[in-house]
């Protein structure tokens, strides 16, 4: 499905062009901002929480089409964002029985001392493609995951704002040996 592959390349493209445009935003709304882990973040609008208790799930159903989001806590990496991302990706995405094997596509960046590795590929479940993203955010010590699962490319926008107003606070990380 080359739309799909299309799509995919333009969020990786857009990513941190949103991240840097919304920073300002997020700061003027800052009331607005709630708290899991160690992050602030802005709710998704529109969207239902379905989990709070080990992880941040969101879902948004319009017809036959979805976007579910999701926001895992932070913990103790690898010093490594390659490594971290793999065993996220191999957590998260990986699952033959749905056609996702490795990324289609990937993108590392880096932003304020967090090393940053974004992945997308295409999946079926049931009769019905989902696109699925897996960003994973490595500064030293800490790594965190925010994933994404969306049937139609209008979610792309939301995903990317999620992402973008995930803030995080490394030193609420609490250590443990």
């Amino acid at each position: 499905n080359n739309t799909l592959r299309k799509t995919i390349t333009r969020m990786k493209q857009r990513f941190l062009s949103i991240i840097i445009l919304l920073l300002p935003v997020l700061h003027s709304a800052a009331q607005n901002m709630k708290t899991f882990d160690i992050f602030s973040y802005t709710a998704p609008s529109g969207f239902v929480l379905k989990d709070s208790a080990d992880k941040l799930f969101f879902q948004k159903t319009e017809g036959k089409h979805y976007c579910q989001l999701f926001l895992y806590p932070a913990s103790a990496g690898q010093n490594d964002a390659e490594k971290d991302f793999t065993k996220n990706w191999d957590f998260f995405a990986r699952n033959p029985d749905q056609k996702v094997n490795d990324p289609e596509t990937k993108e590392a960046d880096s932003l304020n001392g967090w090393q940053s590795i974004f992945g997308a590929a295409k999946g079926v479940f049931g009769r019905q493609a989902f696109a699925i993203t897996v960003s994973t955010f490595t500064k030293n010590d800490i790594t965190y995951c925010i994933a994404a699962v969306f049937t139609d490319k209008k979610f792309i926008p939301v995903a990317q704002e999620f992402i973008a107003a995930v803030v995080p606070d490394e030193n609420k990380f609490v250590r443990t040996e």
